[in-house]
């Protein structure tokens, strides 16, 4: 099982290298996987590792990010174990990194705001945000 840690670290790496989100231009809709380019991934998308991605995740929730990582753990729960996740540990910091990608790293391409909003998460969430320091950043 993946650590709160490895989660956090893990995800804001990988956003800050890809320096977007995972959206839909349009209709301003955020996927785990973008259709057009699936090595484009939102924050949660970017842990599940592609042998367990499944491309009706991407329609799991209708209403916005914390319907969708609920609806991942309840739709798809061998999948998410397998991925190393568990809903009691996991939901509220898969739920921050969630709403911090379609909110502010979604709305905004300066990476210092979003590394502002990471930084919140890793406070509210008790993590070590020396991360942020070291991840490449893709700009």
């Amino acid at each position: 099982m993946l650590t709160k840690q490895e989660i956090f670290d893990r995800s804001t790496v990988f956003l800050l290298k890809q320096g977007k989100a995972a959206k839909d231009p349009v209709g301003n809709r955020c996927f785990y996987r973008h259709p057009d380019n699936p090595d484009i991934r939102c924050a949660v998308g970017c842990l599940i590792p592609d042998h367990l991605y499944r491309p009706e995740m991407d329609g799991a929730g209708a209403v916005g990010a914390v319907l969708d990582v609920m609806t991942l753990f309840d739709n798809f729960p061998e999948e998410m174990k397998s991925a190393g996740f568990d809903k009691e540990q996991h939901l509220m910091l898969l739920m921050s990194l969630q709403n911090a990608h379609d909110g502010v790293l979604g709305t905004s391409e300066d990476i210092e705001q979003w590394l502002e909003e990471l930084k919140i998460i890793a406070n509210k969430h008790d993590l070590n945000a020396d991360i942020l320091a070291t991840a490449q950043l893709s700009n």
